[in-house]
């Protein structure tokens, strides 16, 4: 499966080298148990007709904290395994939008797991998150977008089928992967991250997407910067010399651009 031009070459060497298992069995997350089989299909809506709105925040519509069935943080969650690079991202969101690391870390595993599964770069899913939510799984407009990637459950109702219905936009897990869904195809039906994202907000057939798309390209550029740090040259202090990482937990070596 060719990766999508969105994709910078860090992450992009990272997908190829490591392709998804698209049979792996997703394990049970506390809430709804999600098969992993599920292969990228079309939007709901055909090509050419008015994409529907994914997340509706060009409006003066702010952002409240909804009641959810279970709380996800009371949930006894196992802990995940992440990268160098993923521990990295994880802690710096953590200390930038002050939400607890076990949440965090679960979050970017997720975002990782649905960048691969849809091809994109999860540095871009993670900064959509960080603007259209802070990374509060309780986030809820009055317009009724929902959850970390404010998806609008009546528009996309069909996508959360799978995860056992729109309850499931409160599961992290089902919303990440869905809003990524809803983010690859839009990306790949208006040709770049750009436009995408212009879509993603419901404003596709508006002159200006009101400035969303710089804020969540200046994120995945804050995250971008995280991962490039972890390989900077550590100068040892009184003796001058300095060293670069070697590689990132994800085989990746220094010098590699992450720009797109």
């Amino acid at each position: 499966m060719a990766i999508k031009s969105c994709l910078s070459p860090l992450v992009a060497a990272v997908f190829a080298a490591a392709p998804c298992n698209a049979s792996a069995t997703v394990e049970h997350d506390g809430w709804i148990a999600v098969p992993d089989d599920h292969v990228a299909g079309p939007d709901d809506n055909p090509i050419g007709s008015p994409p529907p709105v994914a997340a509706d925040r060009l409006r003066d519509d702010p952002v409240q904290t909804a009641r959810v069935p279970i709380p996800y943080d009371a949930k006894p969650l196992p802990p995940v395994r992440l990268s160098r690079e993923q521990r990295a991202i994880a802690s710096h969101i953590a200390r930038s939008y002050r939400v607890g690391s076990r949440l965090v870390e679960r979050f970017v595993h997720y975002a990782y797991r649905a960048a691969r599964e849809y091809r994109v770069d999860p540095h871009l899913v993670l900064a959509v998150i960080a603007v259209e939510s802070s990374f509060d799984y309780r986030a809820a407009s009055v317009a009724g977008a929902e959850g970390l990637m404010q998806v609008l459950t009546r528009v996309h109702a069909s996508k959360f089928e799978r995860f056992g219905g729109v309850d499931a936009a409160w599961e992290p897990l089902a919303n990440i992967r869905v809003g990524t869904r809803i983010l690859s195809e839009y990306i790949d039906r208006y040709g770049d991250i750009a436009a995408g994202l212009k879509a993603y907000v419901g404003a596709a057939l508006l002159p200006s997407d009101g400035g969303y798309g710089a804020k969540v390209l200046d994120r995945r550029d804050e995250f971008d910067a995280v991962v490039r740090a972890l390989d900077a040259p550590v100068i040892e202090a009184g003796s001058g010399s300095s060293h670069a990482g070697s590689t990132t937990a994800s085989g990746v070596g220094t010098g590699r651009s992450l720009g797109m």
